[in-house]
């Protein structure tokens, strides 16, 4: 029943409001009918000399024109009630997603006391050292990341080459596919950072930080002329004190005895001279002064200890140091140091006596 009540009830009001709207127009179409018929006489004799048929039509005219006009109020309405509707439902609409929004989306600012970067180092020298560089938040906030359509690594290594990765990861491997060409990982300071692209494609910096990678263990013993004093005989001998240190990197002591290599020796006609006694007189007398700094037997693990290495070279006639290799040996191999300037030993691939 109420459904069927509808229609009727829409057009009693569709007619009400139609007559209602047309009111003040018929009103004024009236008056001037009248004012008409008073001026020229002609309103009475319109009116009753008007055929049934033409009456019929007027008044059919005018309820069809009150109904149209009431129907349209009405569309009006209905129309105008819609949009309104259409209207509050977007606005609960956007409320509602404002109001889960903070749950979900991220920060409208960047605040570098939420954000860390961090390097995490994996491997041994020489083949397996890695590095891996990435972006953490304090609070762990998931949506923080989302303010950022792409993160950006930045790497600076310790020779000065600098490298950059961009995606949406978190975390990057130093090496292929994230930072092409990147040089292996070596031993030194690392400076890196990330950025941010926010949502107008502009980069924004997040956090920086540096480490330090440490180099590989030494193990074995590591040998290093400090000095050299020279003593000279022009034409005759040169006396040559040679200040050294040996460090033990390993975990176990070790027995020393030193030696030299390369050394050019005086020919026996020239040391038998009576002017060459001076050059033996002068090694005693250097011998005993330094008598107190020879080499000790043993050294410990993780210990340095020095010592003084004496020696008498042939003259050189163009005045220059002799060439020569220190050579400190253990229970199992050589361990060798050149003088200051020069190169490699010519003699290294030869074993040591």
């Amino acid at each position: 029943m109420p459904g069927m009540l509808d229609r009727p009830r829409f057009w009693v009001r569709a007619l009400s409001r139609g007559a209602a709207s047309l009111n003040t127009l018929a009103g004024w179409f009236g008056l001037v009918v009248l004012l008409l018929g008073v001026a020229a006489g002609i309103a009475v004799p319109l009116v009753f000399h008007v055929s049934h048929w033409v009456t019929a039509v007027i008044i059919m005219a005018a309820a069809l024109i009150v109904a149209l006009e009431g129907s349209y109020l009405e569309w009006k309405d209905a129309d105008k009630g819609r949009r309104e509707a259409e209207s509050t439902l977007e606005g609960a609409r956007t409320e509602l997603e404002a109001a889960r929004r903070p749950a979900v989306n991220p920060p409208t600012a960047v605040n570098p006391a939420e954000w860390k970067a961090v390097c995490n180092e994996s491997g041994e020298f020489p083949d397996s050292k890695a590095l891996t560089f990435g972006l953490d938040h304090l609070f762990d906030h998931r949506g923080a990341f989302l303010a950022f359509g792409a993160l950006r690594c930045t790497v600076t290594d310790p020779a000065g080459i600098t490298k950059s990765a961009t995606g949406q990861g978190r975390y990057y491997h130093y090496g292929e596919p994230f930072f092409e060409n990147a040089p292996p990982v070596r031993p030194g300071l690392y400076r890196f950072g990330f950025e941010g692209q926010i949502s107008t494609g502009r980069w924004v910096d997040i956090a920086s930080n540096e480490h330090e990678v440490q180099p590989p263990p030494k193990t074995g013993m590591e040998v290093v002329i400090d000095n050299e004093i020279p003593t000279p005989f022009p034409g005759l001998a040169l006396i040559l004190e040679i200040e050294y240190h040996v460090t033990n990197h390993d975990h176990v002591p070790h027995q020393l005895r030193p030696a030299l290599r390369g050394v050019e020796v005086a020919p026996r006609a020239q040391t038998d001279t009576p002017e060459y006694a001076q050059v033996l007189q002068a090694y005693g007398v250097i011998s005993e002064r330094r008598r107190r700094d020879g080499l000790p037997n043993r050294v410990q693990p993780g210990e340095t200890i020095r010592g003084v290495y004496l020696h008498t070279f042939a003259w050189d006639p163009s005045g220059r140091f002799p060439d020569y290799t220190l050579i400190i040996r253990d229970e199992r191999q050589a361990y060798t140091a050149r003088p200051h300037g020069a190169g490699e030993d010519p003699l290294a691939a030869r074993p040591a006596s």
